[in-house]
């Protein structure tokens, strides 16, 4: 017991250390002129008349209209993962959960609400600026639950291409070049506008929309209009007729006009399943025809019993940052006034993406921003309880350690002027002459145009319009391709780090392919966190049959601050890995996980370096990169194996 206090202990304050140097993280705001653009482009995609509107000759469900941006987005799946839960191990049940349980929030994008909430999303920091009160006294938890394991829904192409004909998708095939494989995204149609897209977790979107006709003419009217009752049972037997209809009893219906909702019911313990994850919503026409919907479903396949922690401990999770927190609008810092606690079910995945439902504590109440007025919130924490111990992780060393110096300087993003000062140089590289428009952007007598990039404070290089040129049939030379870009890359008259060792990124069908280069800075790359990709970059990409370069990108220039920062040794930085003093991301899929929470049976270190990285990586832009170590590897997860990368932070505390 004492060794676990010291284990959460030590976790607590690496938590806290993180949490004090992400508040100091300014605010960001975006480019006024890309933020009036980009609104002006969605304003225009998605503004439709308020009865509906009409595609064909078919008059939509109006109701329906303003939620497409939202399942669209949704279907992507972009899940951020906070709450970590305790490993179940053999002892409890016959077939342990592969490593921690961790709650799936599914993010719909910029300014979309699903459902009664705008989900807000998550980060190592977002729920200790928020300051939890209670408005009475908390109730008794209940000490005992359940964990429903679900049953993936991994489709290969062929149940893929069988799910479109049931459907209704007549001779759907494959894009070209798509190779059958079991769990990859998959997406067939039939022409026009009618297509099935399927994700790797089974997650999938189904769309029929007639081609436009002449939009200057009148849609002529419905053959027939039929009912909402109507509505309802088409929806029920389309989905029934596509063997997509749940059994019986494991779903309730909602209707809002010609909008059909399936969602999971009540567990056979009594307890609802929060979050707006698991759905399949289907979308009528007036005249009674499906013509969009979504499914994310996973029926369940066993459960098992587990003890459960109060809801007294539950809020000191919420207060350590741990759970979900859903509230109107963008998220401020605040305070969050609990009037109610009730159990739960919500999604979680395990590291093998296996679902289940696990029980947590549903907060309500009222948030009043900093900032702002008073709003309802609901927040979401794992009832289960943890285990945590040494090397949670079971790492093993499997690399050489690298050598590294005593000292390192400071990194930070460099500033769009810095940019804006060397494109009269670049331009004349490119062979382009002329002062920069209103705009910024130089642009030559074929289409080229070079300039820079305010989001990330880079540049951009268009060839020739794409009209111009012809493309490769056969696959690329990729030796000449590389040498091609490697040689580019080194007559530019300016760089803001050394390029490294160049990396090729091709095509399906190798029409095209592209030469993504590091840029680095004292001979260390910068990185973002959940799939280790570089983050300063030059792209180099889509090259004519001879050769001429379409496109450059120079992605997130960076400046040295002439800080030194003084660095422990890589064995210090080891030793703290094994003790949990770590945050670890998997398979670009899970979000940050604290060391003592990433609990598997072997994870082997394959490569060892230090990195530069951005604090708080969901954000685009960034005032602070760190020094880290990255270990990174594979680990093993039941019968499957993961990627995962642990940062160890490289600064040597003060002494």
């Amino acid at each position: 017991m004492g060794h676990r206090d010291k284990t959460d202990g030590e976790l607590e304050r690496l938590e806290r250390d993180l949490g004090e140097r992400l508040r100091g993280l300014p605010a960001v705001e975006p480019d006024p002129a890309f933020r009036e653009r980009l609104r002006g482009r969605l304003a225009a995609e998605h503004a439709a008349p308020a009865n509906g509107r009409r595609r064909g000759g078919r008059r939509t469900g109006g109701a329906f209209t303003p939620f497409r941006a939202a399942i669209v987005a949704a279907a992507c799946l972009l899940l951020v993962f906070a709450g970590w839960f305790r490993f179940l191990g053999s002892d409890e049940m016959g077939e342990p959960v592969p490593g921690a349980l961790f709650l799936a929030q599914a993010q719909a994008g910029m300014g979309v609400q699903l459902g009664e909430f705008a989900l807000t999303p998550g980060g190592l920091d977002t729920l200790r600026q928020v300051r939890f009160e209670i408005g009475g006294r908390l109730p008794k938890a209940p000490s005992q639950g359940r964990v429903w394991r679900l049953k993936q829904a991994k489709m290969t192409a062929a149940e893929a291409l069988a799910l479109a004909v049931r459907m209704g998708i007549e001779h759907p095939r494959l894009p070209d070049g798509w190779e059958s494989s079991t769990g990859a995204s998959v997406s067939c149609s039939a022409g026009g506008d009618q297509r099935l897209l399927i994700w790797p977790l089974g997650t999938w979107l189904y769309e029929d929309y007639p081609a436009r006709g002449d939009e200057t003419q009148p849609s002529p009217p419905p053959a027939k209009t039929v009912t909402h009752e109507q509505a309802r049972a088409a929806a029920l037997e389309w989905l029934e007729r596509a063997g997509l209809l749940p059994e019986e009893g494991t779903y309730d219906v909602e209707q809002r006009d010609y909008e059909v909702t399936l969602r999971r019911a009540a567990t056979p313990d009594g307890l609802p399943v929060a979050g707006d994850e698991l759905r399949i919503t289907v979308a009528l026409t007036t005249d009674g025809k499906v013509y969009t919907a979504y499914g994310n479903w996973y029926p369940v396949e066993d459960s098992f019993a587990a003890g459960l922690i109060g809801y007294e401990e539950a809020l000191e999770r919420l207060r350590r940052g741990e759970g979900l927190f859903e509230a109107h609008g963008g998220f401020n810092p605040g305070v969050a006034v609990i009037g109610t606690v009730e159990p739960a079910y919500r999604l979680a995945f395990a590291l093998d993406h296996t679902p289940y439902l696990v029980p947590v504590a549903v907060f309500r109440g009222e948030f009043t921003p900093d900032q702002g007025e008073p709003r309802p919130f609901a927040a979401y924490v794992s009832l289960l309880e943890y285990r945590t111990g040494p090397n949670a992780g079971n790492f093993v060393l499997d690399a050489a350690l690298p050598e590294v110096p005593e000292r390192a300087r400071g990194l930070r993003e460099r500033l769009l002027a810095a940019t804006e000062a060397e494109l009269p140089a670049l331009a004349s590289f490119f062979g382009l002459t002329g002062a920069p428009g209103d705009d910024g952007v130089i642009r030559g007598p074929r289409g080229e145009e070079l300039g820079p990039t305010s989001w990330d404070g880079g540049w951009i290089y268009r060839g020739p319009e794409a009209s111009t040129h012809a493309r490769d049939t056969a696959r690329v030379d990729v030796p000449a391709l590389v040498e091609a870009a490697r040689t580019l890359v080194a007559g530019l008259p300016a760089l803001p780090g050394e390029p490294g060792e160049p990396q090729l990124v091709e095509s399906g069908t190798g029409e095209w392919a592209g030469v993504r280069i590091p840029l680095l800075y004292g001979g260390l790359p910068v990185v973002k966190p959940d799939d280790r990709s570089y983050l300063s970059h030059l792209w180099v990409w889509q090259f004519g049959t001879d050769r001429e370069v379409w496109t450059v990108k120079c992605s997130h220039p960076m400046e040295f601050t002439g800080e030194e920062i003084p660095l422990i040794t890589p064995g210090e930085a080891w030793e703290k890995l094994l003790g949990n003093e770590s945050v670890v991301y998997v398979d670009a899929f899970f979000g940050a996980i604290p060391g003592a929470r990433f609990a598997v049976p072997q994870s082997r270190v394959t490569d060892v370096k230090l990195v530069y990285l951005p604090r708080h990586p969901q954000l685009v832009r960034n005032a602070q990169y760190d020094l880290m170590y990255q270990f990174a590897g594979e680990a093993q997860v039941g019968s499957r194996r993961i990627e995962f990368a642990a940062y160890v932070e490289a600064r040597k505390p003060a002494s």
